[in-house]
């Protein structure tokens, strides 16, 4: 589904408003349609990211829509203090088809993990400006 077609499935030709939360769990119509949610059920639970340390390394692990069959761009970031946030250095390590449409990614960061510093991670989703609203 491009991003619109699955908007229209949902919520019909009104307009397009990736920043709503309409089942109040936490997760906008766009972090809905990037990591495999329903808009109208509660469901956050089901799109987790889930990072473990592995041979010292933190290790990302997220649902997205297959790679090349959306429009979206993902990138995982990194942040000290959850103001300001970057590319974090790394790359995918595997890829497993999960539900359909969807993969699993495990990306690793390239540099290891130091007890020193305070991390945080998020998975960024978006859709660039020139398709949002392509008919």
């Amino acid at each position: 589904d491009s991003a619109v077609a699955w908007h229209r499935r949902y919520f019909g030709n009104g307009t397009i408003n990736w920043n709503a939360d309409d089942d109040g769990d936490g997760v906008s119509r766009l972090g809905e349609y990037a990591f495999g949610g329903q808009p109208l059920i509660t469901d956050s639970h089901t799109m987790r990211i889930i990072p473990t340390i592995v041979t010292n390394h933190l290790q990302i692990q997220f649902n997205r829509r297959i790679a090349g069959s959306s429009e979206l761009v993902y990138q995982v970031q990194k942040s000290s203090g959850l103001i300001h946030w970057a590319p974090l250095d790394g790359s995918e390590i595997s890829v497993t088809p999960t539900a359909p449409g969807f993969e699993e990614v495990v990306f690793r960061a390239t540099a290891a993990v130091s007890s020193d510093t305070a991390i945080f991670v998020q998975v960024a989703a978006e859709i660039p400006a020139t398709a949002q609203f392509a008919p």
